[in-house]
């Protein structure tokens, strides 16, 4: 059975639906679209309890106020029997439940007057007050009682009868009979099938047991109770971690990747995986800042997330947030004239922070090609690698069909070649994909590009991997917005034994090079799928 909302209460459907809770409770249906029977008003009942301490001795008297006709604060009595009335008459009453009980006139005035009684009392439009005086007991009906709303008292294991129509319900024959006004909503349910109830008098205790998460503990008065009392307030706190830090709110955790995605052979310590996730977190603070909202990113390096911390900022929609859904790796060929000095300075600018920077911009032909004998070698030392190869190979989406289905790794068209069937791909993948023509296509698209950018951290490590991957989520807006294309070339970086030869080429010794981008101009190719945000909040 379809389910909505986060109900309190579960219970097991048997040939009839059994009840739960042990109090009176006024029962709503857990399902799509439907409304809680409407049962109308319930019976005008006024319960008086005087104040009393824990021994049961009466510190203060209950009280009700009398008029001649009813009005705010004020129960209505015959005019003639208000007016005979007087401070210090005693009235008396057989309450509904059939209990006699005694109240006296403390005060009174030409509007009013006021019952004092140390007894408990449920008056009833039925309930007669009688006014003891000289000549006898003269009896008065009360009016202006507000009904209470319709309720059903329910205790565990006793039944009752889900019918089709709403209204009042029925306690007539075996057990009660509830309507639900959601023609269908439980057409689906069958014996045995779990089936969830909320009874409407737990949003104050559960709104105090989600605040239980800003406390150290939490105390618990449910007496037998106890037991279903701790899992339910295990089971809030556990899903308010998700939403809550001490006083602190926070948005669901989202998921950049999961075990299953790891690439050993071309990512043995998840550098890359950590360059991602800095540019979800940069894509994040982009949209943010659109939104009215300024965006504080910071990596835990013990739990090895980021944490974004927003407040209310001036909207801006940036150039940058502009770019955001154009945004794109083009794995293509580019047109490769140099560009103005302008447009260099703000891709710089766009690619450089306080935790990472982009090194160098290469537009000479004389540095990409030294950087692309390396790219060259490194790829083809790559290819050689079976595992390498593996890995590439599960990660190609041959067709739409496996893109839509998965909705990660690298569609076919995006890097120019065509759709087709997965058992072909897979077979034709060993007998195309050779080191010379992927060398070959690696060595023309770089020449083909008007530059080589290449982004290094402060520091190898993951915090600031994560910085480089915000690094580069700018430069990339900031080129899309541009008008350029861009892509990797990060086989120099991928292959450990010559990683260090390429940092020394570049005048970086000792330092680790963490992602190298080619860009252009050129056309767009299609898109590799990705997931979409509901799919990965946690």
């Amino acid at each position: 059975m379809p389910r909505c909302g986060r109900p309190w209460q579960r219970r097991s459907v048997a040939q009839e639906l059994p009840t739960g809770g042990g109090s009176a409770s006024s029962w709503s249906w857990v399902a799509p679209s439907c409304a809680p029977p409407d049962w109308g008003p319930g019976p005008q009942v006024l319960h008086l309890r005087p104040e009393k301490g824990l021994d049961g001795r009466v510190l203060a008297p209950a009280r009700l106020t009398l008029a001649p006709r009813p009005r705010a604060g004020a129960l209505g009595v015959d005019p003639a029997w208000f007016e005979q009335a007087r401070q210090g008459a005693t009235v008396t009453c057989v309450d509904a439940r059939g209990h006699k009980r005694e109240a006296r006139v403390t005060r009174k005035n030409r509007h009013s007057l006021v019952l004092e009684t140390e007894q408990g009392v449920y008056l009833t439009p039925e309930t007669r007050l009688t006014l003891r005086t000289a000549e006898g007991g003269v009896l008065t009906a009360v009016t202006g009682l507000t009904p209470l709303p319709a309720r059903l008292r329910l205790r565990p294991g006793e039944r009752f009868e889900r019918v089709e129509s709403s209204g009042e319900p029925v306690v007539a024959g075996r057990w009660p009979r509830i309507g639900c006004d959601c023609a269908g909503a439980l057409a689906q349910v069958q014996p045995e099938d779990p089936v969830y109830f909320d009874d409407g008098r737990l949003a104050a205790e559960v709104t105090d047991a989600a605040m239980g998460a800003r406390a150290e503990c939490v105390m618990l008065n449910k007496g037998a109770h106890v037991v279903d009392a701790v899992r339910t307030l295990d089971d809030i706190l556990r899903r308010m971690q998700l939403h809550r830090s001490k006083k602190r709110p926070l948005l669901r955790a989202s998921r950049s990747w999961n075990r299953s995605s790891r690439r050993p052979a071309v990512d043995p310590d998840d550098h890359h995986v950590f360059v991602s996730l800095g540019c979800a977190a940069e894509n994040l603070v982009q949209a943010a800042r659109a939104h009215g909202l300024l965006a504080a990113p910071s990596f835990d390096a013990t739990r090895e997330r980021v944490h974004v911390a927003l407040s209310p900022a001036a909207a801006q929609a940036s150039p940058l947030f502009q770019a955001l859904a154009s945004r794109q790796c083009t794995r293509g060929d580019y047109d490769g004239p140099p560009y103005a000095r302008e447009d260099l300075a703000l891709l710089q600018a766009a690619g450089t922070s306080g935790g990472a920077r982009l090194w160098l911009l290469m537009t000479d032909r004389p540095a990409m090609e030294q950087a692309l004998e390396c790219i060259v070698q490194d790829h083809t030392a790559q290819l050689a690698d079976p595992v390498f190869v593996s890995e590439l190979k599960s990660w190609i989406r041959f067709n739409p069909g496996d893109a839509v289905h998965t909705r990660d790794g690298l569609f076919s068209l995006s890097s120019g070649n065509p759709s087709i069937p997965t058992w072909l791909g897979e077979r034709a993948f060993g007998r195309f994909f050779t080191a010379q023509g992927e060398n070959d296509q690696i060595a023309r698209q770089p020449r083909s590009s008007a530059g080589v950018a290449v982004f290094v951290g402060a520091v190898a490590d993951k915090a600031h991997w994560v910085e480089v991957g915000r690094a580069y989520e700018r430069f990339a807006l900031q080129a899309t917005a541009l008008g350029i294309r861009n892509a990797f070339l990060n086989q120099p970086v991928e292959v450990a034994a010559v990683r260090s030869p390429f940092a020394a080429a570049l005048g970086l010794p000792g330092q680790r090079p963490d992602l190298v981008v080619r860009f252009g101009r050129g056309p767009t190719m299609p898109r590799s799928l990705r997931r979409p945000v509901d799919a990965v909040l946690v």
